[in-house]
């Protein structure tokens, strides 16, 4: 074949070729620009990121979201549901995300979520109300340690028989209650973490006593503190010990802290929150004067 028939021969080829190619590029291009549901969205135990980043934990003790690959600056809902066989459907945390330049979103954005042991579904809103991507996951951390045998300190609160209450000048182990805010009371409940503690029984929802003070007759060294259920949420103060805050615990649960107190008074505060508290004290004896 000679070459000038071979030019004649391709040339229309060719020209079908880029027809069809433009033609392409065309008609993907609305696709490729158009906003879609192309995020995923992962559950990630505790307050740092697992390796490999992308991965889903399906079991977690506190725990945060993470979306990746949506468009940059997609917007929507989030809700989490308890889920059978342990819960009834019931939203018990919800909140909006904004991705970033790069189509990513962490809920939240430093720390961590927690949540009652139990099982849960994550719905997480798309492009739209009709794009929702779930994640079913368990919450299971471990129980909290029982207080310590008791020897070296005695617990306040949890050496009282649970369902007591404490009024203005009760006393218990030596200590006295000088004020109740409110002229209101303190109960001594069990908790079901196995922990035993203080807290301020609310009426309608309302915490009306807030704070109390107990004095002792002499010097007391406090060892220890257990805060449980200290999760103030926006607007509360949380629990605090002789004007310290506490720390922030899990939903429902509690911690111990070593402290080095030596007072002769203990004022607790719930700054709002339905959580509780107990001190773990032991007497100072004071020398005799020759």
């Amino acid at each position: 074949m000679s070459r000038a028939l071979q030019v004649r021969y391709f040339t229309p080829v060719i020209g079908l070729i880029t027809t069809l190619l433009t033609f392409l590029a065309l008609t993907a291009a609305p696709v490729a620009a158009a906003n879609g549901n192309n995020g995923t969205v992962k559950i990630h135990d505790g307050a740092t990121e697992n390796e490999p980043v992308i991965a889903n934990q399906p079991h977690v003790c506190d725990f945060h979201l993470h979306f990746f690959f949506s468009d940059a600056g997609q917007t929507g809902d989030w809700w989490i549901q308890s889920w059978p066989p342990t819960g009834d459907k019931t939203t018990v945390m919800s909140g909006t995300y904004l991705s970033d330049g790069i189509g990513e979103y962490r809920d939240p954005a430093v720390g961590s979520h927690s949540l009652p042991n139990g099982h849960y579904k994550l719905f997480w809103q798309g492009r739209n109300e009709k794009n929702i991507k779930h994640k079913v996951f368990w919450v299971d951390c471990d129980p909290t340690p029982p207080p310590p045998p008791p020897g070296e300190c005695t617990w306040f609160f949890g050496s009282a028989a649970a369902n007591t209450q404490f009024h203005e000048n009760d006393t218990h182990l030596g200590g006295t209650f000088t004020e109740i805010e409110n002229d209101w009371r303190m109960l001594v409940r069990d908790e079901d973490d196995g922990t035993r503690v203080g807290r301020f029984p609310a009426v309608k929802k309302v915490t009306l006593g807030d704070s109390a003070t107990i004095t002792f007759a002499g010097t007391i060294h406090i060892e220890k503190l257990l805060w449980h259920d200290n999760d103030p949420k926006a607007g509360e103060a949380g629990w605090s010990f002789n004007g310290t805050p506490g720390p922030v615990t899990p939903n429902q649960q509690s911690i111990f802290q070593d402290v080095d107190i030596t007072t002769s008074i203990a004022n607790v505060d719930a700054g709002g929150d339905s959580g509780g508290i107990d001190f773990c004290f032991t007497e100072q004896q004071t020398e005799t004067p020759r």
